[in-house]
Order: structure tokens, then sequence, then C-alpha cells
């Protein structure tokens, strides 16, 4: 039996995106207000990317339980240069998207649950 390689793909997918809100959200409060409509032009990026992180996020606890020292390394040298921050004060941006990655992936793995019973409320023979 051959052991399966996990990866760490939607991982990277989620928290770039997730870093990605982050630095938009960060640049539009430069100024100490959000403007509408001004500052949601800056997410129209982010928006594009949406489809393939929802996609994404089903495979992060996998990816998460099977995660090495060499992987968080990776993702941390990443979110280091999308943020362009020392890598020090990364590791806690990571860790904190991390957090949001989780939980983001387990109201998706909820909803999935909450549409399946509903279906099967409807559909009791499908």
């Amino acid at each position: 039996m051959t052991e399966e390689i996990v990866g760490i793909t939607n991982i990277e997918t989620v928290v770039g995106f997730v870093c990605g809100i982050g630095v938009d959200t960060e640049a539009a409060l430069q100024d100490g207000k959000f403007n509408i409509p001004g500052d949601l032009f800056r997410y129209a990026d982010d928006l594009m990317k949406l489809p393939g992180v929802v996609k994404a996020l089903s495979g992060v606890p996998a990816e998460f339980s099977d995660l090495d020292d060499a992987e968080q390394a990776t993702i941390i040298a990443e979110a280091q240069e999308k943020l362009n921050l020392p890598e020090a004060d990364v590791k806690a941006v990571v860790v904190a998207a991390f957090k949001m990655v989780l939980a983001a992936s387990g109201i998706l793995a909820a909803g999935i649950e909450l549409v399946a019973a509903i279906k099967a409320l409807k559909h009791p023979s499908a």
C-alpha cells in the first residue's frame, strides 16, 4: 500500500487569499476609514480567486493534519514575500491565517452537511 502525498497546495491557495484580503484591507484603512465604493475596487482580484479558494477549502484539513516543518517553512516564506514583512512577524500572521482558514473550512463542511440534511428531508428517496 502506498502512502498518499497530501502536499500543501490547498493551504497555499487559501492562505494566499486570506493574506491578500488582509493586505487590501490594511491598504483600504490607511486613511482611517473604509470608503465605498472606492475601496471596494481593491478586492476585485481577490473576488476573482474566490471560486478556487472555496474549492480548496475542503482539502485544507487533510493538508493541515499532514503539515511538516518544511511545508510550514514554505508557507511562511510565501506569506513573507506576499506581505513584505520580516519572518518573525510573518509567523504571527500565518498562525492567524491558519486559524481563519480552518474556521472557514469548518464553516464550509458544516454548510455541506446542512445542505445534505435539507436534501435528505426534501427528497428522502434520492
